[in-house]
């Protein structure tokens, strides 16, 4: 009957604990928890994808990963929203994909069956989408991906079921899950701030939506309110979009650097490649030293002067980013300086300037081979 956790029982029968009880109810309301081992088998069979197609087990590298569909800020902000959801479904290798779906099957079945199929499958999407756009809004420029946002949502709509429920739920089964809970949080918080690469907002961001949706589709462990699991299902499916439609209408596009990391490539290209022609021109006496100052001054310093200027138009980065852009600078302003002497030391004749053209190429040398060394973490 509406508002029992079971049928009747014969006298015979052993009395059930509490918790024995509430396991049952739970496998009354919903016998068969199928959507944690499918997400789970989605999750590994695009990783197997993605090493038939060549990424690397352990390691794939950041261009597979945003070809397959990771998030990234100039990708996703600029019309690729879609992002937000298929970086749910993808991994930085083996270990990164086994630590999530080894978290997802902890709890998976216990919180498929406390918000039922469609609340769970809905909590599941709404929070990776919602973990994902933390991270987008946090490092905008890092390529995030991982269903780490996903199942943090699964554990927040945990806690949000039994903070609203806890009257519904036995004292030691509650106590078990919130231990269960915080240890969970506690431990990946720690694991988060000692290992760099692992974003912590889109923890923060899937964890979040999850307590909402925990709480939003709470209803008490009957018959009765197990009926309502559907329309509440749809309540926050709408709610969902709704809110996700809001955040992408008003999100702002993120700076291009790639784009503009591959103009700065083409223009220093572009000026080494004029400096070699005029000096070959030189050599082979085709040009005279003002012919070729007057090259450098009308064909290359303009292009280094105008890309200094872009430059100085640049947001601020975070911090991870500050220090290349730091050597993009210095390399710029090496640049523009070295081609300026070597301009001046044609035209004068001064060998003075030519020992300062030599002095700033040696620092556009070591700038280069800082910026080609592989980044740190």
């Amino acid at each position: 009957m509406p508002g029992e956790y079971l049928p009747p029982v014969e006298e015979s029968a052993p009395p059930l604990s509490p918790g024995a009880r509430f396991a049952v109810t739970l496998h009354r309301l919903t016998p068969t928890a199928v959507l944690t081992p499918f997400l789970i088998a989605v999750n590994v069979a695009v990783w197997i994808a993605m090493l038939v197609g060549g990424a690397n087990p352990l390691s794939p590298d950041t261009d597979v990963m945003r070809a397959w569909g990771a998030d990234f800020g100039p990708l996703t902000a600029n019309g690729e929203w879609w992002r937000l959801f298929t970086s749910n479904y993808l991994h930085f290798g083996a270990i990164h994909l086994f630590c999530n779906m080894f978290a997802l099957w902890q709890i998976g079945a216990l919180v498929e069956r406390l918000l039922g199929r469609s609340g769970f499958l809905i909590t599941y999407v709404i929070s990776g989408v919602a973990g994902s756009l933390a991270s987008l809004w946090w490092q905008p420029y890092a390529v995030g991906a991982g269903a780490s946002g996903a199942v943090f949502g699964v554990y927040g709509a945990l806690l949000g079921f039994i903070t609203r429920e806890s009257g519904t739920i036995p004292r030691e089964v509650l106590s078990r899950l919130r231990s269960g809970g915080v240890t969970f949080l506690g431990y990946n918080l720690i694991f988060g701030l000692s290992i760099p690469g692992i974003s912590l907002a889109a923890h923060a961001g899937g964890l979040a939506a999850g307590f909402l949706c925990g709480a939003l589709l709470s209803h008490p462990l009957t018959l009765q309110g197990a009926s309502t699991r559907v329309r509440r299902s749809l309540a926050l499916a709408t709610l969902g979009a709704v809110g996700i439609a809001a955040a992408i209408s008003v999100w702002p596009p993120p700076f291009d650097f790639e784009g503009e990391l591959q103009t700065y490539r083409v223009v220093a290209g572009e000026a080494n490649d004029a400096y070699n022609a005029a000096a070959s021109r030189l050599r082979a006496g085709s040009i005279d030293v003002k012919e070729f100052a007057r090259v450098i001054d009308a064909d290359i310093v303009p292009k280094w002067r105008a890309e200094r200027e872009g430059m100085s138009r640049w947001p601020e980065f975070p911090s991870r980013a500050r220090g290349y852009v730091s050597l993009l600078d210095q390399h710029a302003l090496a640049s523009q300086r070295f081609f300026e002497l070597a301009s001046e030391a044609a035209r004068d004749g001064n060998g003075g300037k030519q020992a300062l053209a030599a002095e700033e190429m040696k620092k556009l040398e070591a700038l280069e081979k800082q910026m080609n060394a592989p980044p740190g973490e």
